[in-house]
Protein backbone atom coordinates (compact mmCIF):
# COMPACT_ATOMS: atom_id res chain seq x y z
CA UNK A 1 0.00 0.00 0.00
CA UNK A 2 1.57 3.41 -0.58
CA UNK A 3 1.06 6.57 1.27
CA UNK A 4 -1.78 7.87 -1.69
CA UNK A 5 -3.77 5.13 -1.48
CA UNK A 6 -3.93 5.28 2.63
CA UNK A 7 -4.97 8.96 2.23
CA UNK A 8 -7.84 7.95 0.08
CA UNK A 9 -8.84 6.36 3.04
CA UNK A 10 -9.62 9.81 4.53
CA UNK A 11 -10.99 11.78 1.52
CA UNK A 12 -14.77 11.22 2.46
CA UNK A 13 -14.33 10.10 5.85
CA UNK A 14 -14.01 10.65 8.96
CA UNK A 15 -10.33 10.32 10.75
CA UNK A 16 -11.64 7.68 12.93
CA UNK A 17 -13.54 5.91 10.14
CA UNK A 18 -10.97 6.09 7.74
CA UNK A 19 -8.19 4.70 10.66
CA UNK A 20 -11.01 2.09 10.47
CA UNK A 21 -10.93 1.28 7.35
CA UNK A 22 -7.22 0.93 6.63
CA UNK A 23 -6.87 -1.03 9.03
CA UNK A 24 -9.34 -3.41 8.17
CA UNK A 25 -7.82 -3.28 4.64
CA UNK A 26 -4.43 -4.18 6.32
CA UNK A 27 -5.72 -7.33 8.04
CA UNK A 28 -8.12 -8.96 5.36
CA UNK A 29 -4.89 -8.52 2.89
CA UNK A 30 -3.30 -10.98 5.49
CA UNK A 31 -6.84 -12.66 6.10
CA UNK A 32 -7.21 -11.09 9.61
CA UNK A 33 -10.48 -10.18 11.11
CA UNK A 34 -10.70 -6.98 12.30
CA UNK A 35 -13.35 -7.66 15.15
CA UNK A 36 -13.69 -3.76 16.80
CA UNK A 37 -15.72 -4.42 19.41
CA UNK A 38 -12.89 -6.70 20.56
CA UNK A 39 -10.67 -4.03 20.09
CA UNK A 40 -12.45 -1.05 21.24
CA UNK A 41 -12.85 -3.10 24.68
CA UNK A 42 -9.21 -4.14 24.76
CA UNK A 43 -8.23 -0.51 24.57
CA UNK A 44 -10.94 1.29 26.75
CA UNK A 45 -9.86 -0.96 29.92
CA UNK A 46 -10.38 1.60 32.74
CA UNK A 47 -6.61 1.30 33.72
CA UNK A 48 -5.60 2.77 30.47
CA UNK A 49 -4.95 6.30 30.30
CA UNK A 50 -2.38 6.93 27.29
CA UNK A 51 -2.02 3.50 25.89
CA UNK A 52 -5.58 3.50 24.28
CA UNK A 53 -7.14 3.42 21.14
CA UNK A 54 -6.21 7.29 20.33
CA UNK A 55 -2.19 6.13 21.06
CA UNK A 56 -3.13 3.39 17.83
CA UNK A 57 -4.80 6.51 16.08
CA UNK A 58 -2.15 8.67 16.86
CA UNK A 59 0.95 5.67 15.13
CA UNK A 60 -1.52 5.18 12.25
CA UNK A 61 -1.76 8.91 11.16
CA UNK A 62 2.43 9.61 12.37
CA UNK A 63 2.61 6.95 9.78
CA UNK A 64 0.89 8.20 6.91
CA UNK A 65 1.85 11.80 7.52
CA UNK A 66 5.77 11.30 8.18
CA UNK A 67 7.58 10.42 5.36
CA UNK A 68 11.22 10.83 7.54
CA UNK A 69 9.12 8.15 9.93
CA UNK A 70 7.97 5.59 7.53
CA UNK A 71 11.47 5.94 5.25
CA UNK A 72 9.39 5.84 1.90
CA UNK A 73 6.20 6.02 -0.14
CA UNK A 74 4.89 2.17 0.59
CA UNK A 75 3.73 1.24 3.76
CA UNK A 76 3.88 -2.32 4.48
CA UNK A 77 1.25 -3.93 5.89
CA UNK A 78 2.69 -5.86 8.42
CA UNK A 79 3.90 -2.46 10.30
CA UNK A 80 0.02 -1.79 10.67
CA UNK A 81 -0.70 -5.01 11.48
CA UNK A 82 2.15 -4.73 14.60
CA UNK A 83 1.00 -1.26 15.36
CA UNK A 84 -2.61 -2.48 16.06
CA UNK A 85 -1.76 -5.64 17.89
CA UNK A 86 1.19 -4.36 19.87
CA UNK A 87 -0.60 -2.97 23.07
CA UNK A 88 -3.62 -5.40 22.43
CA UNK A 89 -2.68 -6.58 26.24
CA UNK A 90 -1.65 -3.81 28.67
CA UNK A 91 -1.65 -4.48 32.65
CA UNK A 92 0.87 -1.89 33.92
CA UNK A 93 1.25 -4.46 36.96
CA UNK A 94 2.80 -7.39 34.28
CA UNK A 95 5.90 -7.15 32.73
CA UNK A 96 5.10 -9.56 29.69
CA UNK A 97 2.40 -7.12 27.73
CA UNK A 98 4.14 -7.52 24.37
CA UNK A 99 4.68 -10.99 24.73
CA UNK A 100 0.64 -11.48 25.72
CA UNK A 101 -0.36 -8.83 22.93
CA UNK A 102 1.98 -11.25 20.39
CA UNK A 103 -0.09 -14.82 21.58
CA UNK A 104 -3.08 -13.31 20.77
CA UNK A 105 -1.68 -12.05 17.46
CA UNK A 106 -0.53 -15.67 16.49
CA UNK A 107 -3.85 -16.88 17.88
CA UNK A 108 -5.45 -14.51 14.86
CA UNK A 109 -2.80 -15.35 12.49
CA UNK A 110 -3.57 -17.06 9.34
CA UNK A 111 -1.36 -15.85 6.85
CA UNK A 112 2.62 -17.63 6.04
CA UNK A 113 4.66 -19.02 9.27
CA UNK A 114 7.58 -16.41 8.06
CA UNK A 115 5.86 -13.07 8.25
CA UNK A 116 3.83 -14.16 11.29
CA UNK A 117 6.97 -14.85 12.92
CA UNK A 118 8.45 -11.40 11.81
CA UNK A 119 5.37 -9.74 13.00
CA UNK A 120 5.68 -11.37 16.60
CA UNK A 121 9.11 -9.53 16.38
CA UNK A 122 7.66 -6.11 15.27
CA UNK A 123 5.16 -6.20 18.58
CA UNK A 124 7.78 -7.88 21.11
CA UNK A 125 10.83 -5.05 20.15
CA UNK A 126 8.29 -2.67 21.18
CA UNK A 127 8.90 -3.67 24.71
CA UNK A 128 12.61 -3.11 24.75
CA UNK A 129 12.78 -0.69 21.76
CA UNK A 130 15.65 -2.16 20.76
CA UNK A 131 15.22 -2.51 16.75
CA UNK A 132 15.80 -6.03 14.89
CA UNK A 133 14.92 -4.83 11.46
CA UNK A 134 14.46 -1.83 9.52
CA UNK A 135 10.42 -1.88 9.49
CA UNK A 136 10.78 -2.71 13.71
CA UNK A 137 12.95 0.90 13.78
CA UNK A 138 10.35 2.42 12.42
CA UNK A 139 7.94 0.92 14.67
CA UNK A 140 9.15 1.62 17.52
CA UNK A 141 9.86 5.13 15.96
CA UNK A 142 5.94 5.34 15.59
CA UNK A 143 5.47 4.05 19.12
CA UNK A 144 7.84 7.01 20.56
CA UNK A 145 6.85 9.30 18.46
CA UNK A 146 4.97 11.35 21.33
CA UNK A 147 8.59 12.67 22.63
CA UNK A 148 8.64 14.59 19.09
CA UNK A 149 5.63 16.70 19.98
CA UNK A 150 5.04 19.83 21.85
CA UNK A 151 5.92 20.20 25.23
CA UNK A 152 2.39 20.42 25.85
CA UNK A 153 1.71 17.12 24.48
CA UNK A 154 4.51 15.47 26.20
CA UNK A 155 3.62 16.65 29.96
CA UNK A 156 -0.09 15.14 29.54
CA UNK A 157 1.64 12.17 28.30
CA UNK A 158 3.30 11.96 31.50
CA UNK A 159 0.65 12.44 33.62
CA UNK A 160 -1.46 9.56 31.57
CA UNK A 161 1.60 7.12 32.36
CA UNK A 162 1.45 8.60 35.99
CA UNK A 163 -1.98 7.42 36.18
CA UNK A 164 -1.45 4.40 35.01
CA UNK A 165 1.09 3.61 37.69
CA UNK A 166 -1.07 5.02 40.31
CA UNK A 167 -0.92 1.90 42.44
CA UNK A 168 2.69 2.57 43.20
CA UNK A 169 3.42 5.43 46.02
CA UNK A 170 4.90 8.20 44.54
CA UNK A 171 8.13 8.53 45.99
CA UNK A 172 8.95 4.86 44.20
CA UNK A 173 7.40 5.91 41.37
CA UNK A 174 9.21 9.14 40.86
CA UNK A 175 12.60 7.34 40.80
CA UNK A 176 11.90 4.46 39.47
CA UNK A 177 10.03 6.62 36.85
CA UNK A 178 13.20 8.83 35.99
CA UNK A 179 15.53 5.86 36.15
CA UNK A 180 13.34 4.64 33.28
CA UNK A 181 13.47 8.15 31.29
CA UNK A 182 16.95 8.68 31.41
CA UNK A 183 18.29 5.02 30.25
CA UNK A 184 14.91 5.86 27.33
CA UNK A 185 17.18 8.66 26.40
CA UNK A 186 20.67 7.18 26.39
CA UNK A 187 19.31 4.26 24.15
CA UNK A 188 17.71 6.85 21.71
CA UNK A 189 20.73 8.96 21.43
CA UNK A 190 23.07 5.36 20.43
CA UNK A 191 20.43 4.58 17.81
CA UNK A 192 20.19 8.04 16.70
CA UNK A 193 16.50 8.96 17.24
CA UNK A 194 17.83 12.68 18.00
CA UNK A 195 14.24 13.89 17.63
CA UNK A 196 12.73 11.43 20.37
CA UNK A 197 16.12 12.00 22.25
CA UNK A 198 15.11 15.76 23.17
CA UNK A 199 11.63 15.53 23.51
CA UNK A 200 13.15 12.70 26.80
CA UNK A 201 15.38 15.83 27.61
CA UNK A 202 12.84 18.42 28.05
CA UNK A 203 10.90 15.58 29.76
CA UNK A 204 13.36 14.93 31.95
CA UNK A 205 14.53 18.81 33.01
CA UNK A 206 11.05 19.56 34.23
CA UNK A 207 10.63 16.29 35.96
CA UNK A 208 11.68 17.12 39.00
CA UNK A 209 9.49 19.97 39.47
CA UNK A 210 6.42 18.19 38.36
CA UNK A 211 4.16 18.03 41.31
CA UNK A 212 0.98 15.61 40.68
CA UNK A 213 -1.96 16.69 43.45
CA UNK A 214 -2.66 13.69 44.93
CA UNK A 215 -5.52 12.96 47.04
CA UNK A 216 -5.77 10.76 49.98
CA UNK A 217 -9.54 9.10 51.06
CA UNK A 218 -9.74 7.92 54.42
CA UNK A 219 -12.33 5.60 55.71
CA UNK A 220 -12.70 1.75 56.93
CA UNK A 221 -14.49 1.01 54.03
CA UNK A 222 -15.84 -1.89 55.40
CA UNK A 223 -17.41 -2.40 53.30
CA UNK A 224 -16.87 0.09 50.20
CA UNK A 225 -19.94 1.02 48.87
CA UNK A 226 -21.52 3.32 46.29
CA UNK A 227 -21.14 5.94 47.91
CA UNK A 228 -17.73 5.64 48.48
CA UNK A 229 -17.38 5.32 44.59
CA UNK A 230 -19.81 8.27 44.16
CA UNK A 231 -17.21 10.45 46.22
CA UNK A 232 -13.84 9.08 44.69
CA UNK A 233 -15.44 9.47 41.30
CA UNK A 234 -15.57 13.42 42.06
CA UNK A 235 -12.24 13.41 44.20
CA UNK A 236 -10.70 11.97 40.99
CA UNK A 237 -11.82 14.75 38.61
CA UNK A 238 -9.83 17.19 41.03
CA UNK A 239 -6.79 14.83 41.94
CA UNK A 240 -4.08 13.55 39.30
CA UNK A 241 -4.35 10.36 41.79
CA UNK A 242 -6.37 9.18 45.01
CA UNK A 243 -4.89 6.92 47.76
CA UNK A 244 -7.61 4.88 49.64
CA UNK A 245 -6.27 4.68 53.00
CA UNK A 246 -8.23 2.47 55.30
CA UNK A 247 -7.96 2.72 58.87
CA UNK A 248 -8.33 0.14 61.18
CA UNK A 249 -11.30 2.16 63.45
CA UNK A 250 -11.45 0.86 67.02
CA UNK A 251 -14.82 1.99 67.22
CA UNK A 252 -15.82 -0.41 65.05
CA UNK A 253 -16.02 -4.28 64.19
CA UNK A 254 -12.77 -5.56 61.97
CA UNK A 255 -13.64 -9.26 62.23
CA UNK A 256 -15.15 -8.90 59.02
CA UNK A 257 -13.24 -6.88 57.48
CA UNK A 258 -14.01 -6.72 53.93
CA UNK A 259 -11.50 -6.75 50.75
CA UNK A 260 -12.05 -3.87 48.36
CA UNK A 261 -13.65 -4.27 45.05
CA UNK A 262 -11.17 -5.37 42.68
CA UNK A 263 -12.22 -2.34 40.12
CA UNK A 264 -9.90 -0.43 42.37
CA UNK A 265 -7.19 -3.00 42.37
CA UNK A 266 -5.05 -0.11 39.89
CA UNK A 267 -5.37 2.41 42.89
CA UNK A 268 -3.00 2.89 46.01
CA UNK A 269 -4.11 1.23 48.72
CA UNK A 270 -2.87 1.57 52.23
CA UNK A 271 -3.99 0.21 55.74
CA UNK A 272 -3.15 2.37 58.82
CA UNK A 273 -3.70 2.07 62.39
CA UNK A 274 -4.02 5.03 65.22
CA UNK A 275 -4.11 8.97 63.93
CA UNK A 276 -4.56 9.94 60.92
CA UNK A 277 -2.22 12.96 61.05
CA UNK A 278 0.74 10.23 61.98
CA UNK A 279 -0.14 8.20 58.46
CA UNK A 280 -0.20 10.78 56.40
CA UNK A 281 2.92 12.91 57.77
CA UNK A 282 4.33 9.32 56.90
CA UNK A 283 3.93 9.66 53.33
CA UNK A 284 6.22 12.58 52.91
CA UNK A 285 4.99 14.93 50.46
CA UNK A 286 2.18 16.90 50.18
CA UNK A 287 -1.20 15.45 50.09
CA UNK A 288 -5.13 16.68 50.73
CA UNK A 289 -7.23 14.95 52.95
CA UNK A 290 -10.60 13.78 50.93
CA UNK A 291 -13.82 13.34 52.60
CA UNK A 292 -17.09 12.60 51.52
CA UNK A 293 -20.27 14.31 53.35
CA UNK A 294 -23.98 13.23 53.30
CA UNK A 295 -25.21 15.49 55.49
CA UNK A 296 -24.97 18.23 57.92
CA UNK A 297 -24.17 15.72 60.84
CA UNK A 298 -20.99 14.38 58.31
CA UNK A 299 -19.91 18.57 58.39
CA UNK A 300 -19.91 19.06 61.84
CA UNK A 301 -18.33 15.76 62.33
CA UNK A 302 -15.75 16.52 60.01
CA UNK A 303 -15.32 20.30 61.82
CA UNK A 304 -14.84 19.10 64.79
CA UNK A 305 -12.09 16.28 63.20
CA UNK A 306 -10.46 19.16 61.54
CA UNK A 307 -10.05 20.86 64.85
CA UNK A 308 -8.57 18.33 66.92
CA UNK A 309 -6.04 17.61 63.84
CA UNK A 310 -5.42 21.21 64.59
CA UNK A 311 -4.38 20.54 68.03
CA UNK A 312 -2.75 17.50 67.67
CA UNK A 313 -0.33 19.12 65.09
CA UNK A 314 -0.31 22.73 67.11
CA UNK A 315 -2.21 24.59 64.85
CA UNK A 316 -1.01 23.51 61.68
CA UNK A 317 -4.01 21.63 59.83
CA UNK A 318 -4.31 19.32 57.08
CA UNK A 319 -5.65 20.77 53.64
CA UNK A 320 -8.77 18.81 53.15
CA UNK A 321 -11.27 19.01 50.20
CA UNK A 322 -15.22 18.19 51.13
CA UNK A 323 -16.74 16.71 48.31
CA UNK A 324 -20.89 16.19 49.07
CA UNK A 325 -22.26 12.90 47.52
CA UNK A 326 -25.06 12.98 45.16
CA UNK A 327 -28.80 12.83 46.87
CA UNK A 328 -29.36 9.29 45.66
CA UNK A 329 -26.24 8.26 47.70
CA UNK A 330 -27.07 10.28 51.07
CA UNK A 331 -28.41 7.29 53.23
CA UNK A 332 -26.11 5.03 52.11
CA UNK A 333 -23.75 3.69 54.94
CA UNK A 334 -21.30 1.00 55.63
CA UNK A 335 -22.71 0.28 58.89
CA UNK A 336 -26.41 0.40 57.99
CA UNK A 337 -25.12 -2.45 55.00
CA UNK A 338 -24.26 -4.55 57.19
CA UNK A 339 -27.53 -4.72 59.41
CA UNK A 340 -28.79 -5.90 56.03
CA UNK A 341 -29.44 -9.75 54.48
CA UNK A 342 -26.67 -11.04 52.71
CA UNK A 343 -28.86 -10.98 49.50
CA UNK A 344 -29.35 -6.98 50.16
CA UNK A 345 -26.43 -5.53 50.24
CA UNK A 346 -25.64 -6.46 46.71
CA UNK A 347 -27.13 -3.35 45.53
CA UNK A 348 -25.24 -1.20 47.63
CA UNK A 349 -22.07 -3.05 46.60
CA UNK A 350 -22.43 -3.20 42.51
CA UNK A 351 -20.48 -0.96 40.92
CA UNK A 352 -21.07 0.18 37.10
Amino acid sequence: MTREEAKKFFATNTKEVAIYLLIRSALSVNKLDFNVVRFTEAYSQPHRYYHTWKHIENMIMDLIDAPKTIGSNFIDERLIIAIVYHDLVYDPKLNNNEEKSAMKFVGDWKGSADDGKFIVSLITDTKTHIPSSELSEQLIELDLNIFTKSLTDILEYNNQIFKEYQFYDWRAYHDGRLDVLNKLKKQCGEQGMSGIEVGLMQLIDCFESIKPKIGVFTGSFNPFHIGHQNILDKAEKVFDKVIIARGINAGKSNSDFTMLPRHLEYHQQEMYHGLVTDFLKGLDYPITLVRGLRNAKDFNYELTMNQYIQDINKGVGIPTTLFLCDREFNHVSSSAINQLPKEQQEMYLTFK
